[in-house]
């Protein structure tokens, strides 16, 4: 897992030492520091070796006579760039990071669109002081950048800009609540995050500096156009099972053992049956893929058993069983909320990185999981085309087969969402603004979380991601699910939660040509006659057991994660009064004590509401402390160092 950072003087000053060190240190669990000074522009890559922590850097600042890169990521189109490239000096070994600075000094600051995988990069032309910051298609790398009067920082973490004494530290009250009160799933056109004037390099962007001016501009995005149309549904399975099989074999490129988070369900199975089915064929990693599992309790809900031991029997591999713990996630909330930079943590942080380092144990360096794959694999949206084409009979057994097959407790939910896209799609938007806005004045009253000021609240609204024209319904929903700032927050959060035991997480479902090629069939055959799934399930008969292949349940973690947070009220009731920062700030309301205590009661509701409410606010409170508190030691020397929330 590695992280770049950098400085770009803009008024010519060189580019001092102390200031690239203490940006680096702030990312020293990223691994041991190469760095580069010219003149005014400055830079650092952190990386540890695959499977041995003490082994040096891999990952090279790179230059050549005319341009420097700083690269952290993975490049899974290496064959063509080099047949592209065409430079004798390349070799088929030639590292990622040189591959992405001959494209530079080929293409310059069009590089990207030449450029496929998982990365985020900057590079540095020396002649002519330009700088470009570039991120991959999807967003799987963070790449944050603030520019002030004088300089531009930018770096895998916030901390390492926050580090440099000029830094501006405040804390961004809109994209907060668009968090909290929105879930993020707004449009967003300018990479706000949680920081006031700390942005992301948004997917498939790149920010190009020159003189005191940055530009962005979009260097890939998919295509609405796009329609595929084959002869049969064997055709169509034949098609998924090629993208589905190129998606995890990029994944696999690692010099270190590579781990599956496997629970027994039908994403994370199907990537570990196909890994293990690719290396049989000598297609994927040399070794087979390390599975590792969450065993519950006894008796739970969330107990996967019966479904693994298929998994083992269909693979012939042993997973690793890693008991879980009764933790809350109070003992490492400090520790959290400082490296994954936001004010919200996993309901069971403290059990989710004792699992990491379960991982980290068995010399797993990359893990592979299958988030995601019921956002792109299962969704409903394509009940809308039916609808248009005149099928609306079919589209509505279709939605009640969805509840059917996905065993949802109110079976109304699939035929309420069919109704509610056709009203979005099709009123006009200044009558969708109003409906809205009363839908979110209801959500308020009945929130849960009434400990927060209506102030704030208000300060949530955003308009919903546009979906550009000659879209499917069924293309439309998916490109909503790609481009939310849900999606970036999620991928950045996990980047920084991995990387904190030193772990990459890689995710085949989030592809970018798996999901264009999703994007771009018809959603009634990637779901066919209602059935979640249906494509990945036909299309791995023969690799994935028939037991996941049929499966219709899923498991709750719902009661382990509600009674750890219930164990953890008190701990956390008491660190929200010790210094009030969320209170001082006009976030949450003086004396909400009643709301707190009503929260906890609903702990005992089979929701995740109560938890994820409680967990938030005690996050936001440590996260404040942490940046922005008297105590807090972040950008400490900043002429425009904000103590209080304005």
């Amino acid at each position: 897992m590695s992280g770049i950072c950098g400085v770009l003087n803009f008024d010519e000053r060189l580019a001092g030492a102390p200031e690239l060190r203490a940006m680096s240190a702030a990312m020293a669990h990223r691994g041991v520091e190469r760095h580069f000074r010219d003149a005014s522009f400055g830079c650092a890559v952190r990386d540890w070796a695959p499977g041995d922590a003490e082994a040096p850097a891999l990952a090279q600042v790179c230059r050549d006579d005319r341009w420097v890169i700083a690269f952290d990521g993975r490049l899974d189109n290496r064959d063509d760039l080099l047949a592209r490239l065409g430079d004798h000096h390349l070799r088929a070994d030639t590292p990622d990071e040189n591959l992405a600075l001959s494209a530079y000094a080929r293409w310059g600051e069009a590089a990207p669109d030449y450029l496929l995988g998982d990365f985020a990069l900057a590079a540095y032309q020396t002649a002519t002081r330009m700088l470009c910051l570039a991120r991959d298609a999807m967003g799987v790398r963070p790449l944050y950048y603030q520019q002030g009067p004088t300089h531009l920082l930018f770096g895998t973490e916030v901390k390492a800009l926050l580090a440099h004494p000029e830094a501006h530290v405040a804390p961004c009250d809109a994209c907060i609540a668009d968090f909290y009160f929105n879930a993020l799933m707004s449009e967003d056109t300018q990479g706000l995050t949680v920081f006031d004037q700390v942005f992301s390099v948004l997917p498939g962007h790149q920010v190009v500096v020159r003189g005191r001016e940055a530009r962005t501009r979009r260097y890939w995005d998919f295509d609405p156009g796009a329609r595929i149309r084959l002869a049969s549904p064997g055709a169509y399975a034949e098609a998924f099972r090629e993208h589905f099989e190129q998606a995890v074999s990029r994944r696999l490129r690692s010099a270190a053992p590579v781990g599956v988070s496997l629970s027994g369900g039908v994403d994370s199975s199907s990537i570990f049956c196909v890994a293990e089915h690719l290396r049989h064929q000598g297609r994927g990693h040399a070794q087979s893929p390390v599975g590792v599992t969450y065993t519950p309790p006894p008796g739970s809900k969330a107990d996967e058993e019966a479904f693994l031991r298929a998994v083992e029997v269909a693979t012939g591999l042993q997973s690793h069983r890693f008991p879980h713990p009764q933790l809350g996630m109070v003992d490492e909330v400090d520790r959290g909320v400082w490296h994954v930079e936001v004010p919200s943590l996993d309901m069971e942080w403290t059990s989710d990185q004792a699992f990491n380092r379960f991982v980290r144990s068995k010399g797993v360096r990359v893990l592979l999981s299958g988030d995601w794959g019921d956002q792109f694999l299962a969704d409903d949206g394509y009940l809308l085309d039916l609808v248009e084409q005149g099928a609306w009979r079919e589209a509505w057994r279709q939605a009640r087969g969805f509840g059917e097959w996905l065993s949802v407790t109110d079976a109304s939910y699939f035929t309420t969402r069919l109704l509610r896209g056709l009203v979005v799609r099709h009123l006009p938007m200044a009558v969708l603004r109003r409906l809205r806005r009363a839908r979110q004045r209801l959500a308020a009253r009945r929130d849960v979380r009434g400990w927060y000021t209506d102030a704030f609240r208000r300060s949530a609204e955003r308009p919903p991601v546009r979906v550009p024209a000659g879209f499917t319904a069924h293309g439309a929903s998916l490109y909503r699910e790609a481009r939310s700032r849900y999606a970036v927050f999620c991928l950045e959060w996990h980047n920084k939660a991995g990387a904190i035991e030193g772990l990459e997480h890689a995710f085949p479902f989030l592809d970018r040509d798996l999901v264009a090629f999703l994007m771009a069939i018809p959603g009634d055959v990637l779901c066919a006659g209602g059935v979640p799934k249906a494509l990945l399930r036909e299309s791995l008969r023969g690799v994935l057991p028939e037991a996941i292949a049929s499966r219709r349940t899923k498991v709750s973690f719902t009661s382990l994660v509600n009674d750890g947070v219930s164990r953890d009220y008190n701990r956390i009731v008491s660190r929200l009064a010790a210094t009030g920062e969320a209170v001082q700030r006009g976030y949450v309301r003086a004396g909400a004590d009643r709301a707190l205590r009503e929260a906890h009661a609903a702990l005992a509701n089979d929701t995740f509401d109560a938890s994820r409410g409680l967990t938030d606010v005690l996050a936001l409170e440590v996260w404040l402390q942490q940046f922005f508190g008297p105590m807090s030691t972040v950008g400490r020397g900043s002429p425009s160092r904000q103590e209080s929330r304005s």
